[in-house]
């Protein structure tokens, strides 16, 4: 799940492969990241207690998540 994870991550950005990312797209990702995150452990969102696991998921999504709710799209801000 872990690459699937980075997919999502990668799609919710303004842009995928030198390209634009629709809206509705990058919250379809979000959506499916935020799903997927419920399948691993809260230590691997929430922060570095486990060695090896970096800042947590959860944590390196913080400033995506805060571009999408400053977002004027209204999908992408509920899916935040």
């Amino acid at each position: 799940s872990d690459r699937v994870l980075d997919l999502c991550e990668q799609v919710c950005a303004t842009e995928f492969r030198g390209e634009v990312v629709p809206p509705i797209l990058r919250a379809t990702a979000l959506d499916c990241w935020a799903l997927l995150s419920t399948t691993i452990h809260n230590a691997y969102l929430a922060g570095n207690d486990i060695p090896g696991s970096g800042d947590g998921r959860g944590l390196v999504i913080l400033p995506l998540l805060n571009d999408c709710l400053n977002s004027s799209n209204l999908d992408l801000r509920c899916s935040a």
